[in-house]
């Protein structure tokens, strides 16, 4: 899968292209056997993931489209899913991608967005918590800063909200259920979410 960016009448645009190099794509010219161009006229894509074997998502300056692999010599475009603000940020993993925007009402910081690797919601909300990183690690959607940190089931329903003492590096989930591993360049604590 990849992302090429070219120029046409004067302004750029994007096509996200899938290869075989697998037995099966010898039989296709260049190995080319998917190619989606018209939908990201006027667009440049950014990044592009497979997710797993069967699902990939491309990250669009107008959205997110979510492509299914079932058939490996002909990937389908399952869904684009709209953005109509810049997004802040993104991240994925391999059952879920995300991103935020910023609050349209501005009584918020961000509108948060999850969705499933088959282009189906999982959740959304607004959120007030100025992040620095956004992480999914399993079934948690992580959001941290130098000192504090929210996590979200992906059910959208909060399971920490908390401050720490010292200086945090990266947060994941922790090796129970339930649980989170906080380090930071001379501590590592693993806690309890509700």
């Amino acid at each position: 899968m990849v992302s090429y960016a070219y120029l046409k009448n004067g302004g750029i645009s994007s096509k996200v292209v899938f290869y075989n190099f697998s037995e099966v794509g010898k039989n296709y010219k260049n190995r080319l056997v998917g190619a989606f161009e018209d939908m990201y006229e006027g667009d440049l894509v950014p990044r592009v993931r497979f997710m797993d074997e069967e699902h990939a998502c491309a990250f669009s300056d107008s959205g997110v489209s979510f492509f299914s692999l079932k058939n490996i010599t002909s990937p389908e475009l399952v869904v684009h899913v709209p953005v109509e603000e810049e997004m802040s940020s993104v991240c994925y993993s391999d059952r879920y991608i995300a991103y935020t925007v910023p609050n349209a009402s501005g009584l918020y910081d961000y509108t948060l967005f999850v969705y499933k690797n088959d282009g189906t919601l999982a959740f959304s909300r607004e959120i007030d918590f100025q992040y620095r990183y956004m992480d999914i690690d399993g079934d948690n959607l992580i959001l941290y800063n130098e000192n504090s940190c929210r996590v979200y089931n992906m059910s959208g329903v909060e399971k920490f909200d908390g401050t720490f003492d010292f200086t945090v590096s990266h947060i994941r989930s922790g090796r129970f259920p339930g649980t989170l591993i906080v380090t930071g360049p001379e501590t590592m604590k693993e806690i309890r979410m509700r």
